[in-house]
């Protein structure tokens, strides 16, 4: 099974302002892992200090997420991308997760939850 809920943008970065706490994460689809996927990196973003806004418009930060969770061998592994910009649309940055090696990183039954917490970690220390 595959399931792609999204698209990104490639890899760039830039400073996000320091007083942005105020989020919104995007919506990815509509089927369970995807709104599975949404609240597992809300929560690890409010567990870092940030407020999840319910609609950009509220929002100093808007956060676009990918996932696929193919089965490979009958194991389970998740991908995602992440870009996150400002409310204006600019970007301040874009990366794939797993940032390391993703076939040994986010294997499992709880991959996609592996990869929401190092999303919102990375939110974390790129937006501070």
């Amino acid at each position: 099974m595959l399931l792609i809920v999204s698209v990104s943008a490639g890899s760039y970065a830039q400073p996000a302002h320091s007083s942005a706490r105020v989020i919104h994460v995007e919506p990815m689809g509509q089927d369970h892992e995807a709104f599975r996927f949404r609240k597992l990196i809300a929560n690890h973003l409010a567990q870092r200090g940030f407020t999840i806004a319910a609609d950009a418009g509220h929002a100093d930060l808007i956060l676009v997420t990918t996932l696929s969770t193919p089965v490979i061998g009958g194991e389970t592994r998740a991908y995602a991308s992440a870009e996150l910009r400002r409310r204006d649309d600019s970007a301040v940055w874009a990366i794939d997760f797993p940032a390391n090696d993703g076939w040994r990183q986010a294997r499992g039954r709880e991959a996609t939850a592996k990869l929401a917490e190092e999303i919102a970690a990375a939110v974390h220390d790129r937006s501070s």
